[in-house]
């Protein structure tokens, strides 16, 4: 699985992001969740697939991408 970088709103790393389970609409999904400014990032709804290892995969890749990130 890959590392998570940085939060994209505060700059925490390590120790202050978790993967979480998020309840939307009624559904499980998958989200990455900064402990240091409280932002969460969820997966769009056409990707829920419940907490399992490719949502857990799925949220990661979303997390650490970044707008001006030429490596996507």
């Amino acid at each position: 699985m890959s590392e998570l970088k940085p939060c994209p709103f505060c700059g925490c790393g390590k120790g202050n992001l978790y993967i979480v389970t998020v309840e939307e609409r009624g559904f499980d999904t998958v989200g990455i969740f900064c402990n240091g400014c409280k932002q969460t990032v969820i997966l769009e709804e056409n990707e829920w697939e419940g907490d399992n290892e490719s949502s857990r995969r799925k949220a990661i890749e979303a997390w650490n991408r970044r707008a001006n990130d030429d490596s996507d």
